[in-house]
């Protein structure tokens, strides 16, 4: 596995998590979310330092709100580029739902690779 499919599903995992509680702040421990993205690989891949930068990331690109983080959760919401995101429908994907029903079902129902797959429909149509 490489990195992109590392940050895919570890993204996967945040908006799952933040689209579960919406419109309230989503507590998202970053400790949590490394063990649960590692679980999905063979061996441990990803660190909570690399977690930490995919929030980050996700938060300059728009597509997340900072509710009040601290060093080891960060409090987070869907930003209105995120919400439009994850209500788009996926050109790639034959069946007709949107990203949300994907991110919903959780990366665990649907496997990793379609988990990449949805995540860069949600970050082409959020752009």
């Amino acid at each position: 596995m490489n990195s992109i499919e590392i940050f895919n599903v570890a993204c996967m995992e945040i908006m799952h998590d933040c689209l579960n509680v919406f419109p309230s702040p989503c507590e998202v421990k970053m400790q949590e979310l490394t063990d649960t993205v590692n679980g999905y690989f063979e061996s441990e891949v990803c660190t909570v330092e690399k977690c930490v930068y995919i929030v980050k990331w996700l938060q300059e690109e728009n597509f997340l709100v900072d509710r009040g983080s601290n060093m080891s959760f960060f409090r987070l919401t869907l930003s209105q580029k995120g919400l439009n995101a994850v209500n788009s429908v996926p050109s790639s994907i034959s069946e007709n739902k949107n990203i949300a029903s994907y991110i919903q079902e959780g990366v665990s129902k649907i496997g990793t690779s379609v988990a990449s797959g949805i995540m860069v429909e949600l970050f082409k149509n959020g752009s």
